[in-house]
């Protein structure tokens, strides 16, 4: 399989046209951008997040295709918590779906989950601490070099 791009069309497959309107229109203030990318971004960043615990990662922006479904639930129930009247948009089918996706990430995070190798790597980093700096080489004592000679 390969690694996709969560674009519009895959928004629109989440969620209705009028859900995706409404989101745009009455979710949003004057001034304020267009929620429906920066909730798309945020997903993506955290799929990759749970895929780079494990696994290298294709190109940026870009998800193995085994988890579309996994990034099209969490994608849904982000995207309602923005819209007047929330609790009927996130009904138990929507809760499940999200709480099952999350599930997936956590396999994935714990290798359970197989994805796809990308086809091209990405240089981007993700997660994880730095290698701690230890210091020069550690000099080992003995009688004959601890005074100094």
């Amino acid at each position: 399989m390969a690694w996709i791009e969560f674009n519009s069309a895959a928004h629109l497959n989440a969620n209705s046209a009028p859900e995706l309107e409404s989101l745009r229109d009455a979710a949003t203030g004057e001034g304020q951008a267009d929620p429906v990318a920066a909730i798309a971004a945020a997903v993506v960043d955290a799929i990759r997040g749970s895929v780079a615990v494990k696994n290298p990662l294709g190109p940026a922006g870009t998800i193995p295709q085994e988890l579309l479904m996994c990034a099209l639930d969490v994608f849904r129930f982000e995207a309602t918590l923005r819209l007047p009247g929330v609790q009927m948009l996130q009904d138990d089918a929507r809760r499940k779906a999200y709480d099952s996706a999350q599930a997936l990430l956590r396999r994935v995070e714990e290798g359970k989950f197989a994805v796809s190798a990308p086809d091209e790597e990405s240089e981007e980093a993700m997660g994880g601490a730095p290698a701690p700096d230890v210091g020069d080489e550690r000099t080992e004592y003995s009688r004959e070099n601890f005074e100094g000679t």
